[in-house]
């Protein structure tokens, strides 16, 4: 291919590192940031907050980050694996039809190894739904006693379990954090409606 150009090792790194904006002036917001990388691995919350920090200006704080998670400015789910990622709540919907149907597919084998059929899995989404209806965000400590009041397992490995596949299905996403907890809430009380 005569006439193309190709860009020397040096220059591809110094283009990256200013479009992934560790170079280049920092985003004011963190969902800003979110937005620009569409989704932040975030299993590791203070990694994944200093992770948008960087992008952002001098000065930004974790307490500024979580304030500014705590209205909205993004949400915590599993989506592209059974692993955490930080999206822009208008994207949350697309992805999970995008890769939700995957990654749960790549967790039947362990589905069945912890004994979860449909038919928990359903009864685990309508105490979810009764539980998480309104305004109030619960933790996974308070998840648990709701779950063992309606006969559904409450051990952590299999709970963990049944709030992946709902946050897989849209169900719920994550709330406001509450100190070092995560909090859930219903998808469909706190997302915008789905694109078309």
């Amino acid at each position: 291919m005569t006439g193309m150009r190709t860009a020397s090792l040096p220059q591809v790194r110094r283009r990256r590192l200013a479009t992934q904006r560790l170079s280049a002036a920092g985003l004011p917001h963190g969902g800003d940031v979110v937005r620009l990388l569409t989704a932040v691995q975030s299993q590791d919350a203070p990694l994944a907050a200093w992770s948008l920090a960087m992008r952002m200006p001098p000065g930004t704080t974790c307490a500024g980050l979580l304030a500014e998670q705590s209205t909205g400015g993004w949400v915590r789910t599993h989506v592209l694996r059974p692993t955490w990622h930080h999206l822009a709540p208008e994207d949350l919907r697309w992805m999970q039809r995008a890769t939700g149907p995957r990654v749960e597919s790549s967790l039947n084998g362990r589905r069945r190894g912890l004994g979860l059929d449909d038919d928990l899995i359903l009864r685990a989404f309508g105490v979810l739904e009764r539980v998480l209806a309104g305004p109030t965000p619960h933790t996974r400590r308070e998840l648990r006693p709701r779950f063992e009041a309606a006969g559904l397992p409450t051990d952590v490995e299999r709970l963990a379990h049944l709030l992946i596949v709902a946050e897989l299905r849209s169900f719920i996403c994550s709330g406001p954090p509450r100190g070092a907890e995560h909090t859930y809430v219903l998808a469909d009380e706190t997302l915008p409606p789905a694109p078309p």
